[in-house]
């Protein structure tokens, strides 16, 4: 049990990390460069690596938590 908090610990601050270094554009919306006509953005290299990550590190989150809640 007290190894899996460690590991909770530790990915919720990774998590938190993960999210903070995501690129922000000034109005807020998250887009950096977008296309003119259509608004879309494209992620790519660093960016796109980035927001993988996030996903990856939000999914062990979730993980780690339920295991928690079964484990008690």
């Amino acid at each position: 049990m007290n190894w899996l908090l460690i590991v909770l610990t530790v990915s919720s601050i990774l998590l938190i990390v993960v999210i903070l270094l995501q690129k922000v554009n000034a109005d807020g919306t998250g887009t950096v460069s977008t296309n003119a006509f259509t608004g879309r953005h494209n992620k790519r290299g660093l960016e796109k690596t980035m927001f993988k990550f996030t996903i990856l590190m939000a999914i062990i989150f979730v993980i780690l938590n339920l295991l928690a809640i079964f484990v008690k």
